[in-house]
């Protein structure tokens, strides 16, 4: 499941044209950090959100709703 939802936010991110050391430069981490980040080696948490949401520029509610469409859950 958490695959699913990781495969998700690369595949949103991309589609917004940004590359990891884009987003890392908005969320004002390595890019090495939002690369584990994507790649399940850290766990996002649920106060991270808001922060991703802004850096792939979207609001929390439309990134919620893209993320768990993988899940067949939106």
């Amino acid at each position: 499941m958490e695959e699913l939802v990781l495969k998700r936010l690369v595949e949103i991110r991309s589609q917004r044209g940004l590359t990891q050391e884009q987003v890392a430069q908005r969320l004002m981490v390595h890019k090495s950090t939002y690369n584990r980040m994507e790649s399940g080696g850290i766990k996002i948490k649920i106060i991270d959100i808001p922060r991703i949401a802004e850096a792939l520029g979207m609001t929390v509610d439309e990134l919620n709703k893209a993320l768990f469409s993988a899940l067949g859950v939106a």
